[in-house]
């Protein structure tokens, strides 16, 4: 057996290298959409639950007052 053709390349080993370097950041990418969304869906709901819940109790406020 030839040791030396079971070792990569200099070129594989760079090719290598570099697709884990890409990996790295697309996962460091996906981590940072998915913490974006959890923060946008976290402010979003309670001010739209509240404006809404203004809107309603508005509503029936000058509905009852008729």
């Amino acid at each position: 057996m030839d040791d030396e053709s079971s070792l990569p390349q200099i070129d594989d080993r760079a090719d290598i290298e570099e697709l884990e370097r890409r990996l790295h950041y697309q996962s460091l990418q996906i981590r940072l959409l998915w913490a974006t969304l959890l923060v946008a869906i976290t402010l979003i709901f309670p001010v739209a639950g509240f404006g809404l819940a203004f809107l309603i109790v508005t509503f029936l406020f000058f509905k009852s007052r008729r």
